[in-house]
């Protein structure tokens, strides 16, 4: 088959019109995406749902927009269908762990903690260093009061994401009440270098300073005798 530089010249105009209005459509449903978390930051639920269907029908194949819609009716406490939507998720390509996690998490608000459980346990065959599902399997045990459990998924998922803060929050929680409080204070301290100026920092800055204020009070009772 032969091609004339008209031919050539068309389909490469074709081709670059085709890529220009892909590139297009994407930035439109970013803007609406941005847009709808501005929404969704300030309460604005509905807009920012409406904005996310609008993103999602632009760019279909973006895994954000329809996981920030199921967010959205999570946080409506519409559990029921931010499940729905997240179920449909797993099976997309782009699907993460957090997908996972708040799907799990909808399960638990729905009174199902054996199901949210099991989302969380598929979640980390996926995906084995995922901090975040470790911090959901720990705070289960905790629900259940296995605290030695609990604090055995708090460290393994200290040990896969090293840099995800709320593993050490929680560990350092249950050191800092326990006997073996050194490990509170060095679970502590990594926290806080960790996360700054939150309000979960400003709890384990004064748990840190009433075990040090302890610790000081211990050694100068000793001295005297």
């Amino acid at each position: 088959m032969k091609f004339n530089i008209k031919t050539i010249s068309l389909l490469l105009l074709l081709t670059t019109s085709q890529i220009t209005l892909a590139q297009t459509n994407k930035e439109k449903a970013l803007a609406k995406g941005k847009e709808a978390i501005k929404l969704m930051d300030n309460g604005q639920l509905d807009k920012s749902i409406q904005l996310l269907e609008e993103a999602q029908k632009i760019d279909p194949e973006d895994v954000n927009y329809p996981y920030e819609l199921g967010y959205a009716y999570y946080i409506k406490k519409d559990f029921r269908k931010a499940s729905q939507i997240l179920e449909g998720l797993l099976v997309h390509k782009d699907a993460n762990d957090r997908v996972y996690q708040l799907l799990g998490n909808a399960y638990d608000h729905m009174g199902n903690s054996d199901k949210a459980i099991a989302q969380y346990e598929a979640g980390l065959k996926k995906f084995p260093n995922s901090g975040n599902l470790y911090l959901e399997m720990g705070v289960m045990q905790m629900a259940k009061q296995d605290y030695a459990k609990a604090l055995a998924y708090y460290e393994k998922g200290i040990e896969v994401a090293p840099g995800f803060p709320s593993n050490y929050y929680w560990a350092a929680k249950f050191y800092l009440s326990s006997d073996e409080e050194v490990w509170g204070m060095i679970y502590g301290e990594l926290f806080m270098n960790l996360e700054r100026g939150s309000q979960r920092t400003s709890e384990i800055s004064k748990l840190l300073y009433d075990t040090y204020k302890k610790k000081l009070s211990l050694r100068a009772i000793r001295r005297r005798r």
